[in-house]
Formats: C-alpha cells, structure tokens, sequence
C-alpha cells in the first residue's frame, strides 16, 4: 500500500488496478486497495463454497450426500477445508456440511503483519457421533470444530469473485508481463 500512496503523491493520481502475485494476497492489502480505490487483483481462493463443491446446498440445514463425501474440498492438513462450511451472516453462524448450526462464539484479536486483525469464531457444540468427524476434526480436538473469519474476509470474496470472472482472468494474465519481464532484461545483461 505504501507503493500506491507514492505513486499517487509522485504522479497525482493512483492506478486503476494493482496487480500481484500471491505474496501480496493479504486481506489487509486487500481492504487498503479497496479502501483507496484500487481495483486489485491476486490469486486468492474464495472460503465460501463454489460450483463444482458439494457443499455448496440449497438448504444448508440439510447434510451433503454420503456418496459426495469424497468430493468435499480438503485443507493442507488433509481436513475438510472452511469452503465445506457455508456462511449464513443474517443469522450469525456457519453450517457444517453435515447440515448442523455452527453459532458465533467469540471475537479473539491478533497481531497479523504488524496489525491487529479481529476474528470471529464459530464453534459446532458437539461432533459426537458425526460420520465426518475424522475428516473434519483434528486428532487432539476435545470439542467441534472451530471456524474462523476475519473482518476481511468480504473484501477476499470480492477480490475472488473478480478473479473469477472472465475480464478478470484476462486482465490478470498480463501480470507476469509487466512483473518479469524487467527480472529478464536484468539477468540477462549480467
């Protein structure tokens, strides 16, 4: 953010669009690029399920299908990842793929890149006897599952949808142009 703001006191005007790789993906890169008018663009997954995921359900109370279990997206640690976990805001609470209510909890605070970052959690009061509890929980887990989400977590999904979109590909896809092509000339006049 930093880089816009000079680029905007040195020339008098922001750009239009920032584009980066996804070391840049922050949602509070995001929020600031918003916040200053900036549409941005980066590789950012979305934490709300898509087409193609079975949990995406026209009536969260109900379970997803036994035979889509094998379907459900999965995290680095081989869990059912937060995009098996459909937000409800209205109502304050997540839903499990198992259709079961996940309510808000409590808001933790922590540091995150220098800035303190707020994060509500909502928590499944009971998992006994949930046929995904072994993909869904971790080993040590005492209670339900936990999900998190961060008061950036709307400007992820728009940034998401953006980079969804057709326009959005395409306009992307110029970035490694701009991006490496000066890393090229560079090492190649070494």
């Amino acid at each position: 953010m930093p880089s816009v703001d000079r680029i905007a006191d040195t020339f008098g005007e922001r750009p239009k669009r920032f584009l980066t790789d996804a070391g840049n993906n922050s949602g509070q890169i995001m929020a600031g690029m918003e916040e200053r008018g900036v549409e941005f663009y980066a590789p950012v997954e979305s934490n709300q399920p898509q087409p193609g995921n079975p949990a995406l359900r026209d009536d969260p109370h109900q379970p997803v299908p036994p035979e889509a279990w094998p379907q459900l997206p999965r995290n680095p640690q081989d869990q059912l990842d937060k995009s098996c976990f459909i937000s409800n805001e209205s109502e304050d609470q997540y839903y499990c793929p198992q259709g079961q209510a996940m309510p808000y909890e409590q808001t933790k605070r922590e540091k995150r890149g220098g800035e303190t970052v707020c994060k509500r959690v909502y928590r499944s009061p009971d998992c006994t006897g949930c046929p995904l509890a072994a993909d869904c929980l971790k080993a040590k887990s005492k209670r339900g599952r936990i999900i998190t989400r961060d008061q950036n977590e709307k400007v992820r999904e728009r940034t998401a949808a953006r980079m969804a979109t057709p326009e959005g590909r395409k306009v992307y896809r110029h970035r490694s142009q701009i991006a490496e092509t000066p890393f090229g000339i560079i090492k190649s006049t070494n």
